[in-house]
């Protein structure tokens, strides 16, 4: 299948999604999408969102609120005159397309869709500075190459994924050249 990725088609999961047929390789991926998707849809604990490319679902990703805290060595970077102990973020609980449309630029498209999501949440009245992951091993390359960081503070050494995280702010005055 060719999937060009600015044709996919996003909606928001429903009881009515049909999803029995999605399978990315990856057991964990698909049995949230199958079992446990609409659950944390219903208890307001994150947003999966169906990817299509014409009638077929190739994609999903799922968004949830989250906050971060820098190490001690960060914080003076990130705000200067009050110590905050956490930060608001977003955070990509999840990321997974059928094997015919990995590595074709779905993945990097949802990244995009996420910072506009996340500019247009401070557009509109909240406050959110970072975009965070918490990376399978092998997936933490595409992050980091995307502008991923990693969260150094001690809260997140010991976690089983690489916890990343990307700055809204930074990414957004690099882009339009203001500060």
């Amino acid at each position: 299948m060719d999937v060009d990725p600015s044709k996919l088609e996003p909606r928001l999961l429903t009881l009515e999604a049909r999803l029995e047929d999605f399978d990315c390789g990856d057991v964990d991926l698909n049995e949230f999408l199958l079992r446990d998707a609409l659950t944390y849809q219903d208890q307001y604990l994150a947003k999966t969102t169906l990817l299509y490319f014409g009638s077929k679902l190739v994609g999903y990703y799922t968004l949830s609120c989250d906050a971060i805290r820098l190490d001690v060595s960060e914080k003076n970077f990130f705000h200067r005159r009050k110590q905050i102990k956490s930060y608001p973020a977003i955070k990509i609980a999840r990321i997974a397309f059928i094997k015919d449309c990995q590595n074709k630029g779905c993945g990097s498209l949802i990244l995009e869709v996420v910072k506009g999501f996340v500019h247009k949440i401070n557009k509109e009245g909240a406050g959110c500075r970072f975009i965070t992951v918490d990376a399978y091993s092998e997936r933490k390359e595409f992050y980091l190459k995307r502008g991923f960081k990693y969260n150094i503070h001690k809260d997140y050494k010991e976690n089983a994924h690489p916890s990343l995280r990307f700055d809204v702010w930074t990414w957004l005055h690099k882009s339009t050249g203001s500060e």
